[in-house]
């Protein structure tokens, strides 16, 4: 598996070993491949989850593990704000640790602007496992919305940054590893992901 990592304020591409195993978050499990599928995550996955804060309840927050290490931020993109709850008690270590990735983050947003840079939410897999398509709900950092199908089973896509290029009914999306994946319908119903069409215009940033 190829990541962006930070090395000396430069975002670098790097291999890392790439294995399912349990996560600190502790709130994935896995389903069958024909509906929405969530997977665990070990120390070296890129993901991006949102969640709501524990213990001021203020939701949504977005829990990010990137460039080898985590954080909770309360805003994709702009200055990734994080979100306090989390760092008022804890040692140098989590907040040293906390800032990296949000050095990281910032390399992130170099790779596009924020109209192209988004995050997969959700995914579901539908037809024949090897010959089926995906569809995908992705949030851009900028707070745009879509929902757009892809071929082949992509459940490892969820939680993932990628850079969305997307034309009035076609388009591409760019991963991570710098691999291209097509996507033949740009302009598919939320329904079908078990969402509602206001989901769709979601809230400026």
């Amino acid at each position: 598996m190829q990541v962006w990592r930070t090395i000396n304020g430069n975002p670098v591409l790097i291999t890392v070993p790439y294995e399912h195993g349990s996560s600190a978050s502790g709130t994935r499990g896995t389903t069958t491949p024909t509906s929405t599928s969530y997977q665990f995550c070990n120390d070296d996955e890129v993901v991006c989850w949102k969640t709501r804060c524990q213990y001021c309840k203020y939701s949504p927050i977005w829990f990010i593990r990137h460039n080898g290490g985590s954080v909770f931020v309360e805003e994709l993109g702009g200055d990734w704000t994080k979100h306090g709850c989390y760092y008022r008690n804890s040692g140098p270590q989590a907040v040293a640790e906390s800032q990296m990735v949000l050095s990281s983050l910032h390399a992130v947003s170099k790779l596009g602007p924020e109209s192209a840079i988004a995050v997969v939410t959700k995914v579901v897999v539908t037809g024949h496992f090897l010959g089926g398509f995906s569809m995908l709900a992705v949030e851009f950092l900028n707070g745009r919305r879509a929902c757009v199908s892809v071929g082949g089973n992509q459940t490892q896509l969820l939680g993932q940054f990628v850079v969305a290029e997307l034309r009035r009914a076609t388009g591409k999306l760019r991963l991570e590893g710098g691999n291209t994946l097509g996507v033949f319908d740009t302009k598919t119903s939320p329904g079908r992901l078990g969402l509602t069409k206001p989901w769709l215009r979601g809230k400026p940033r």
